[in-house]
């Protein structure tokens, strides 16, 4: 069998994982290399030394600018993002002529140099690929294949590549897409590095799909494959499972299967708890239950300072994306700091304090440019209330201590604007954003808002804010249900309360105040 490395990718709170990857594909494959890429900074609390594997810390493969693009982009992206670099890395400076990426959350249960594998594959292909699904997917469960598609069509937990001049320009391209585009906002067709890989088949000369069942068995082919232990080994379709990619499970949970799904629970399919069960076993002895706390270097302002929420990532992608003014936006102490730029307060007269943080909120939240449409005037003693007292700032997940410049007018209490009009929702991108921010499964405190009744030209069915909001990130939705608030109601109704909540792992709790009001239900 002829050695071919394998690279994962891994923050040190997944360090456990990626060790049980690692075991599991030298075991297989004997003479072999695995290396891991850790984004994160060396952590005392690790011994590196005593992991299976080679270490490559990712501000040392390759990445431009590398601070200012670890705060750009959250944990998930930037994980994804240094995958480009690190294969060109793995080809620089280790001399590797080709590689398997696997992500950490993969257990190798066969080795690969079957017909029909990544090895054979690689021998023949520039590219190997293994696709999210291989048949059309007929229930209303979620994921579906509209948001299969959007999030690409083949899953980058694994991907097989010749490391050559033949493919050295794709991953450069690749690596420059993903640095300035490197996303997860799937309403722009953006999904971290997977989408892009849609263009593999194009811009490669032999690029192979392997459609084996025994490959990259995961939560979203389960529902077409038979994944089940003949007493002596793993078979799929009544093939040796080769590799089992265990995305989204919840150690906690194995019932659910996935977080990322409603399809299957091992209520329903027990023969699948058996594997969940050793799976989580081997992580857990590789001490996961320790490594899962270790904080995320990239998550803090400084060593420690408040959490970076999201919304201050998006404010520096948007004012110096490519590191000319802040190449070290982590930092709190320079005057000149990013962290300054972002806190600092700008009175507006009669006491009024604002910031670029509170105002960066205000433009990202839903509804809040409609409640409070002069923030900068008559509307600015509310919109502090509702971002400092009422929770507003909540969803953002931002720290108390980013706001504390940020203070109301002393003069008389402005008047409250009126309540949010449906012809002023947001729209396509912003909104498609706005879904994408919300924990739709959870909605804590935004549940009451989002569950408020919007004016419809019947009385029943109910709509509710969420349902709106969800209605104008669509356009195929815009198109089938044109007049949601007339002559659409009921069948928008009907598809919200069924198709849209399962698409949506919507939490019953929002699918409720809609549901009851239709007359099947």
């Amino acid at each position: 069998m002829t050695a071919v490395p394998a690279l994962t990718i891994a923050s040190n709170n997944y360090l456990a994982l990626a060790s049980v990857l690692a075991e599991s594909y030298v075991r297989h494959h004997p003479g072999s290399s695995v290396t891991c890429c850790v984004v994160d900074e060396p952590n005392p609390a690790v011994d590196y030394g005593a992991l299976p594997f080679e270490v490559v810390f990712a501000r040392d493969v390759g990445v431009p600018s590398f601070e200012n693009t670890a705060f750009r982009f959250n944990q998930l992206e930037l994980n994804t993002l240094v995958k480009p670099f690190a294969l060109q890395w793995l080809r620089q400076e280790r001399g590797a002529r080709s590689a398997l990426y696997f992500d950490p959350d993969i257990l190798v249960l066969r080795p690969l140099d079957f017909e029909g594998g990544p090895l054979p594959a690689l021998s023949r292909s520039q590219a190997c690929l293994t696709p999210h699904i291989c048949a059309p997917l007929d229930d209303d469960a979620h994921p579906n294949e509209i948001t299969i598609r959007r999030a690409g069509v083949y899953n980058l937990g694994f991907l097989g590549i010749r490391l050559d001049d033949s493919t050295s320009a794709f991953l450069d391209w690749w690596a420059d897409r993903l640095w300035h585009h490197g996303y997860l906002d799937s309403g722009n067709g953006l999904f971290v590095d997977q989408s892009w890989m849609d263009f593999a088949p194009c811009f490669l000369e032999s690029v192979e799909v392997l459609r084996s069942p025994a490959l990259n068995v995961a939560y979203w082919n389960l529902g077409q494959r038979r994944l089940e232990s003949d007493g002596r080994r793993w078979v799929v379709e009544g093939e040796p499972a080769r590799f089992v990619h265990f995305s989204g499970l919840d150690m906690d949970d194995l019932d659910r299967v996935s977080r990322h799904q409603d399809r299957l629970r091992t209520s329903d399919r027990p023969e699948l708890l058996p594997l969940l069960e050793e799976y989580s076993a081997l992580v857990l002895a590789h001490g996961h239950e320790e490594l899962r706390g270790l904080p995320y270097a990239y998550g803090s302002f400084g060593p420690e300072g408040p959490p970076v929420p999201d919304v201050a990532r998006r404010q520096l992608a948007r004012v110096d994306p490519r590191a000319l003014r802040w190449p070290t936006p982590f930092d709190v102490e320079s005057p000149d700091s990013f962290y300054i730029w972002l806190t600092e307060g700008r009175e507006l007269g009669d006491g009024a304090v604002i910031n670029r943080l509170a105002l960066a909120i205000w433009e990202e939240s839903f509804g809040a440019g409609v409640r409070f449409p002069d923030v900068l005037g008559g509307d600015l003693r509310p919109f502090v209330t509702w971002l400092k007292d009422a929770g507003g700032a909540v969803p953002f997940g931002v720290d108390a201590s980013l706001l504390d410049s940020v203070e109301g007018p002393t003069g008389p209490r402005a008047k409250w604007p009126v309540e949010l009009e449906p012809a002023r929702l947001p729209s396509g991108r912003s909104a498609q954003a706005l879904l994408e921010r919300y924990d739709l499964e959870s909605p804590g405190l935004l549940l009451d808002w989002l569950n408020t009744p919007i004016a419809c030209r019947r009385e029943a069915p109910t709509l509710t804010r969420l349902a709106l909001l969800v209605h104008s990130s669509r356009e195929d939705l815009q198109r089938c249900y044109p007049d949601p608030l007339g002559a659409d109601q009921q069948r928008f109704a009907e598809w919200f309360a069924k198709r849209g909540a399962a698409d949506l792992s919507l939490a019953s709790e929002l699918v409720e105040p809609v549901k009851s009001t239709l007359e099947w239900s």
